[in-house]
């Protein structure tokens, strides 16, 4: 069911679109700002003090999320301020498209992180050769699984559905019509596999490693064999339970849909725009978890505002003081 209805799926109320909008801009600044600072703190600085392979992969994470800045959330909230598509069709397809791959790699280095910091605590000397090369081998291994993932949907998207793209406003994102008599008989098969494969059991893995991360370093420090170091678990668990209340409504929320179980535009809408969150908040998780990263951020800040260092600041006092 096509939504490219403004009266009847768009947002009329000012006080909604204003709060949508607001809450878009702040996503797009937070990721814009904090993801860079991330890779700029891990690669020049090694800023943040955890596991080798666990920093590889939250640099890949911030890269992720970069990609959905860019080509979800700022085109999205243009669509919201302008209350309709504006940035081309082109740029339609690029986003429909990127957001499959981008989102799908997320939820894939989600599970990487927290199997590869159970391993980390469960076999500490076993892991600890464990290099960056590691970490990339492994991240590049799940990127080239998730593409090789997508070619079905990108060719079906291209050559099948490719003038179906519509602008939905239920949620500020373009779309294709796979209901169309031009969908390949194959590719709903596919999709529902893929779905249950590449979301559902990856969520229920990511949950149950979590909890198996959270009794193994609770045994290991009741038994007192090593030193178990929370700070790397804390920073795990957080970004995991915020992964979980991000995705998780939503990923329900469509499920029943499919299964036209639910059809309130309000869930929907209100349940898809909370997937965004888990955009922009690695940032403040490490800030509040990873004593290192917090230590540099304080770092940068005495060096940006204190004016005999900063070039700018004192230039500014000398023509304020003539």
């Amino acid at each position: 069911m096509q939504t490219n209805n403004r009266t009847a799926y768009g947002i009329h109320d000012v006080t909604e679109r204003t709060f949508l909008i607001s809450y878009n801009i702040f996503i797009a600044l937070s990721s814009l700002l904090g993801d860079p600072i991330i890779l700029i703190a891990c690669l020049k600085y090694q800023a943040i003090k955890l596991h080798k392979t666990v920093v590889i992969i939250i640099q890949h994470l911030a890269v992720c999320d970069l990609l959905l800045t860019v080509f979800r959330i700022i085109p999205q909230t243009a669509a919201l301020i302008a209350d309709n598509w504006v940035t081309g069709t082109f740029l339609g397809h690029v986003q429909n498209n990127v957001n499959y791959v981008s989102g799908s790699v997320t939820m894939t280095l989600t599970c990487a992180l927290t199997v590869v910091k159970l391993l980390v605590v469960k076999y500490p000397f076993r892991t600890a050769a464990w290099s960056a090369r590691v970490g990339h081998v492994l991240c590049a291994a799940l990127w080239l699984f998730q593409l090789i993932s997508w070619i079905p949907w990108f060719v079906v998207n291209m050559f099948y559905v490719r003038d179906t793209l519509f602008f939905s406003y239920r949620t500020y994102q373009c779309s294709y019509n796979y209901f169309s008599p031009e969908t390949p008989a194959w590719f709903t098969l596919y999709a529902s596999v893929n779905f249950l494969v590449a979301t559902v059991l990856l969520m229920i893995l990511i949950f149950v490693t979590s909890l198996l991360l959270l009794l193994v370093a609770w045994r290991s420090a009741a038994r007192h064999r090593e030193a178990v170091r929370w700070q790397g678990i804390r920073t795990v668990l957080l970004t995991v339970g915020v992964f979980h209340v991000s995705l998780l409504p939503w990923n329900v929320v469509y499920a029943t849909f499919l299964m036209k179980l639910v059809q309130n535009l309000t869930a929907i809408r209100a349940t898809f725009f909370l997937t965004n969150f888990n955009i922009n908040a690695n940032f403040f998780i490490y800030a509040l978890t990873v004593k290192s990263f917090r230590k540099f951020l304080k770092n940068r800040f005495k060096i940006m505002f204190n004016k005999r260092s900063n070039p700018f600041l004192k230039k500014v006092q000398t023509q304020i003081h003539g």
